[in-house]
């Protein structure tokens, strides 16, 4: 634990727009849990060698939101436009999930991540929630954009995947979740959230571009990982399937994205341990996400939330919350690259040839 705060989760991560690494994450002060019952801020640092070294952390949101007066902020995502803007959207407020979560918060920087905007509130302005036909005002009782990382389409749209929540059932304190896309096509100044419905009883996605330029969403389930895929605006979406390929005994946060020198070719971490969030795993498909096969594992201990990306020199980059020191210590927050080599050489291991 470093600067007065014993307990990091959340990890996001992105390139800016020279290839230096920006990570996000949540700075929990004394205790692990989620936004909605104590103070959480929200900090980066930078890596300008590859992930070697890093800057001093740098707070970024502040604890105590803007929105409610009180707790702050957390389970950042980040992403870099196609003007080489960095855009970071996060969890703002003083409710949880489950007790009307109705903030967005969103910070920017045009100087790759050296300096960021104040925290503004995404929904207040320059908002349409196409879902209800509102402008200007969110018609959702709860919301929150996935932490990790949002996607930069082919034709410069920045979207990210959204749980969203009507209200509770009378008598309960969970309801069933559904995904819409949160999208600007201008750097971020004006947003859409919908129109369609992406995933039915959803939990936290993630969103990557098929090859046809279709969008595929990935999306956390106990069990068989949920999927669905839309055309190329995130507008028409089709059936939503599970594959059980990848199989979650402990549904939690993970990610999937495309390998850049390898057509058709994707990879996806999740928890494979079939209770406990631990033994984190690599798994690859080659044939557009259909199916799925286990290549290398990357922590066979504690873990849990991971993202990841690939570097300027080729090396993936995976970057998790590792339980290996126990509970009572938290999670670190753990980097770690894979060589363009060893990574060809673990897919073709993976798919049995």
């Amino acid at each position: 634990a470093t600067a007065s705060c014993r307990f990091y989760r959340i990890p996001a991560m992105t390139l800016d727009r020279n290839g230096n690494i920006v990570v996000a994450y949540d700075r929990r002060y004394d205790s692990n849990g989620d936004l909605g019952n104590h103070r959480i801020d929200v900090a980066v640092r930078r890596g300008t060698d590859g992930g070697r070294s890093w800057s001093p952390q740098q707070i970024i949101a502040r604890g105590d939101a803007y929105s409610d007066g009180q707790y702050g902020f957390g389970d950042p995502a980040l992403v870099r436009t196609a003007g080489g803007r960095l855009l970071c959207l996060m969890a703002a407020g003083k409710n949880g999930y489950f007790s009307g979560m109705r903030h967005i918060g969103i910070v920017l920087s045009d100087d790759d991540g050296r300096t960021w905007t104040a925290p503004r509130e995404l929904t207040a302005e320059n908002f349409t929630d196409a879902v209800h036909g509102k402008t200007d005002e969110l018609g959702f009782w709860s919301i929150f954009t996935t932490s990790g990382k949002g996607l930069l389409t082919h034709d410069g749209t920045v979207m990210f995947a959204t749980n969203t929540l009507m209200g509770l059932p009378k008598g309960t304190w969970e309801g069933s979740s559904n995904c819409y896309i949160l999208a600007s096509k201008d750097e971020g100044l004006h947003w859409t959230l919908g129109p369609s419905l992406a995933f039915e009883g959803c939990d936290e996605s993630k969103l990557v571009q098929l090859d046809n330029d279709s969008i595929l969403l990935s999306v956390r389930q106990r069990g068989a990982r949920g999927f669905n895929v839309s055309d190329a605006i995130a507008h028409n979406w089709q059936q939503q399937w599970w594959n059980e390929d990848i199989n979650n005994g402990n549904p939690c946060n993970a990610d999937i994205i495309k390998v850049p020198f390898m057509p058709h070719t994707f990879l996806h971490t999740y928890l494979k341990h079939p209770k406990d969030r631990r033994q984190l795993v690599l798994a690859v498909s080659t044939d557009d996400c259909q199916t799925w096969h286990d290549i290398l594992t990357v922590q066979d201990g504690a873990a849990a939330y991971s993202t990841m990306e690939f570097l300027s020199n080729g090396h993936l980059a995976i970057l998790f919350e590792d339980g290996s020191a126990g509970e009572d210590n938290g999670y670190a927050l753990t980097f770690v690259t894979l060589t363009p080599r060893q990574l060809s050489k673990a897919i073709i291991g993976g798919r049995g040839n």
